[in-house]
């Protein structure tokens, strides 16, 4: 912002004094924007390592849940194993129980 001030009779050193003031209020105001600016670049890379940090956290996280579903499908493939297993047995106790049970077994 420039203001050209018109001489009310106050001279040539009142005017340049004028500027000199007007040239030292605009330094000020670019240091204050250069403070400005360099606090919001010193944000930004704080912010931008903690964005890092949480995607290497989600990363690790992704990844134990991955690995806790393939445990759960193959506890599951157990699981049913287990249970045709059982049933097998059960079914060869029950054509032992008919054959020991009918008339002429020999146990």
């Amino acid at each position: 912002m420039f203001i050209f001030l018109v001489s009310s009779g106050g001279g040539p050193s009142e005017y340049i004094s004028s500027l000199l003031s007007e040239i030292s209020s605009l330094r000020d105001e670019v240091a204050a924007v250069y403070r400005t600016q360099s606090q919001n670049a010193q944000r930004l890379l704080s912010m931008t390592e903690t964005l890092r940090d949480k995607e290497e956290l989600l990363r690790i996280e992704s990844e134990n849940l991955r690995r806790a579903k393939e445990e759960v499908a193959h506890l599951k493939r157990r699981v049913e194993q287990h249970d045709e297993i059982m049933a097998e047995k059960a079914r060869d106790i029950q054509v032992w129980l008919i054959s020991a049970s009918s008339p002429g077994a020999h146990c």
